[in-house]
């Protein structure tokens, strides 16, 4: 099982705010002491107040964040290091965890088999919540898990190379993408839950995504979309009727995800670096709604969510781009720790899943999570560089920081304590010889506060 998330807001009790901010001035700059003061004042002592940062440790290349009731769905990809298809000592299998909803606590966690050609990718999960039911795209095939206790039916659904899957509870079908070659058209299954008929459809080359949509009350369509063959620029959607009828809406330079906006869809395109607006009805592009993206190379738009009037976007730069919505006008660019695809939006909270190093490409994990204000807010000074609290009783604790820079502990009232570090890559200090108390740990520009009990 992974470890709980450790960093959670809480409640610290100071004997005089007016003594702690002259202890803060030790190590701050004027002015900047006041800031973090108040953040400590306020973030700290109101109940439920919500960090700038949460972070929530996984393993590499998240894949997917799903919400429940009272849960938090996270996947991860499976990590081939030397992309043999073979489940090599250092290798990772895909993953799934279930968090806490409201603690963040890792409440259980399962390993997904080890299979050829990659497992469990963002598009190849969906849920069934009134059944509690599972799908997960494996290899050559999809697999029915219970949201509950995690464990797989001895059912599968054959369906090779498996790209990318949805299910809608509106109808009672599984709508599954497979791709056979990297050059050849791929194939729509839709699948019949109930009686397990399938229908087999062509669609585009390269079908990274499905989305079901409704024609009329009792009557689905589905868009599928298709990355198109690289280098050519021929990426696009393939439209799919009730009746199985297909048309297709030329794009451009690799499609990479699609989120509804009304009636119409937003597409990020990560070759040609902006974000599309397609009409639902017509199927052509919307005129003068395209959305340039502060981005270049390799480094595109990503995965994208919308709440509270908003676009979030991830890309490959290692960003979060934020934009408003229905007008698309630019909000903010909010640097991340590494490259990141999956984005959720709910509780007021924008959830990323990393993925890769910004420089090297390694994969990279866990999932970051902010508030709503603090990602919009942009206002001079917003967003202090405060990467969270940490509230623990164990003999060691991982920091959430990034870089190089050493690591430093300081007693409320300003007394730089030692501390010896345990693993200078994962920032693992060990504490146990700290009495029980508030601390403040720096890294450079980087804060925790520290609640050991």
């Amino acid at each position: 099982m992974m470890p709980e998330s450790e960093y959670l807001t809480v409640p610290l009790l100071f004997t005089s705010g007016d003594a702690a901010l002259p202890a803060l001035n030790r190590w701050f700059p004027k002015g900047y002491a006041m800031r973090i003061g108040v953040w400590l004042l306020v973030s700290l002592f109101s109940a439920g107040a919500c960090l700038a940062q949460i972070t929530i440790h996984t393993q590499p290349t998240v894949a997917a964040i799903i919400p429940d009731t009272f849960r938090v769905h996270v996947f991860t990809k499976h990590v081939d290091f030397d992309f043999n298809d073979v489940q090599d000592e250092g290798d990772l299998p895909g993953q799934w965890l279930i968090l806490d909803r409201f603690t963040l606590d890792t409440v259980s966690s399962v390993n997904f088999p080890w299979a050829s050609g990659g497992v469990v990718g963002g598009s190849r999960v969906a849920v069934d919540f009134n059944t509690g039911l599972l799908f997960a795209g494996i290899g050559d095939s999809v697999y029915t898990y219970a949201l509950n206790t995690q464990q797989r039916s001895a059912t599968a659904i054959y369906a090779p190379n498996v790209s990318a899957l949805t299910y809608d509870e509106r109808t009672p079908y599984l709508y599954i993408t497979t791709r056979p070659t990297y050059t050849e058209p791929g194939t729509l299954i839709i699948v019949n839950l109930e009686t397990l008929e399938r229908t087999e459809i062509e669609v585009g080359v390269n079908p990274i995504q499905v989305m079901v949509r409704q024609e009329q009350p009792g009557v689905f369509s589905a868009a599928v979309l298709c990355e198109g063959l690289y280098g050519k620029a021929d990426g696009g959607i393939t439209w799919v009727s009730a009746t199985g009828a297909t048309t297709n809406t030329l794009l451009g330079d690799t499609p990479a995800y699609m989120v509804a906006l009304g009636d119409d869809l937003l597409v990020s395109m990560n070759g040609a670096h902006s974000i599309l607006q397609v009409d639902g009805t017509t199927h052509t592009l919307v005129p003068d709604a395209e959305i340039a993206t502060p981005t270049s190379g390799y480094d595109g738009p990503r995965e994208m969510a919308i709440g509270e009037n908003l676009l979030f976007v991830t890309t490959y730069k290692g960003t979060l781009l934020v934009y408003s919505m229905p007008d698309g006008s630019f909000v903010k660019e909010v640097d991340l720790p590494a490259k990141a695809d999956p984005v959720a939006i709910f509780d007021n909270k924008v959830w990323v899943g990393l993925t890769l190093d910004k420089v090297t490409y390694e994969p990279r994990g866990n999932v970051v999570v902010f508030t709503i204000p603090e990602v919009t807010s942009v206002a001079e000074g917003a967003g202090l560089p405060v990467a969270g609290s940490i509230a623990t009783s164990a003999a060691t604790v991982r920091l959430p920081f990034i870089g190089n820079a050493p690591v430093e502990v300081f007693g409320i009232h300003g007394t730089q304590l030692p501390v010896s570090m345990i693993d200078e890559s994962s920032h693992t200090i060990r504490i146990s010889d700290l009495p029980a108390g508030t601390y403040v740990v720096l890294s450079g520009e980087q804060v925790v506060v520290l609640l050991k009990y």
